[in-house]
């Protein structure tokens, strides 16, 4: 219970870094449909896609994730600093988010890699990890005409359908922890 509670109040410690570094998603999944939805009918002559990272939770890596938070939190001179050390902070972190414990089927599980889904800390460290890799795609990579992410799900919208290929092409080479699948357009349209 206490690990829950420290993993909420580290939730709202990490919104300033958050907001920065979540330019692309958007707040919840009627949200992104609507998004997708609105852009989609207003461009007739484009190529549409969706990527879906898979696996993200468990690929997140957290060491590194938690140094990007870190590095945020104390390096970046817009968001106020926490008032205790950043050693305290990644001490924090890992407490937080090692060796979660959890229940299924009546056995107790403790996940060791990823992000546990159940914790507050999730959805928040999965999108500043995705988050912190868009940022250094889009330093040597085209932003496609639009890009929209919730969670671990994209849709973009392209000129042409090389583009899009060229794009999934640098997303793959983002991290060794993300692999984009992808779905492309037919007839104007995607499925799901």
């Amino acid at each position: 219970m206490a690990q829950h509670e420290l993993a909420k109040w580290l939730t709202c410690l990490l919104q300033p870094v958050l907001q920065d570094l979540s330019a692309n998603c958007v707040s919840d999944s009627f949200t992104f449909v609507e998004e997708v939805r609105n852009f989609a009918f207003s461009h007739s002559s484009v190529f549409l896609c969706s990527f879906d990272i898979s696996s993200l939770f468990t690929n997140v890596p957290l060491a590194e994730t938690i140094q990007i938070c870190a590095d945020a939190l104390y390096n970046i001179n817009v968001l106020p600093k926490p008032s205790f050390p950043r050693d305290i902070f990644v001490e924090l972190m890992q407490l937080a988010i090692s060796s979660v414990e959890f229940s299924f089927n009546n056995n107790m599980y403790r996940q060791i890699y990823g992000v546990a889904m159940g914790l507050p800390l999730g959805p928040a460290l999965t999108n500043i990890f995705v988050g912190h890799q868009e940022e250094k795609l889009f330093n040597v990579v085209n932003r496609p005409l639009a890009y929209f992410q919730y969670v671990d799900d994209t849709f973009a919208v392209f000129n042409n359908e090389d583009d899009c290929n060229a794009f999934l092409s640098h997303l793959n080479y983002l991290h060794s922890s993300l692999r984009f699948t992808h779905e492309k357009e037919s007839n104007h349209s995607l499925t799901s």
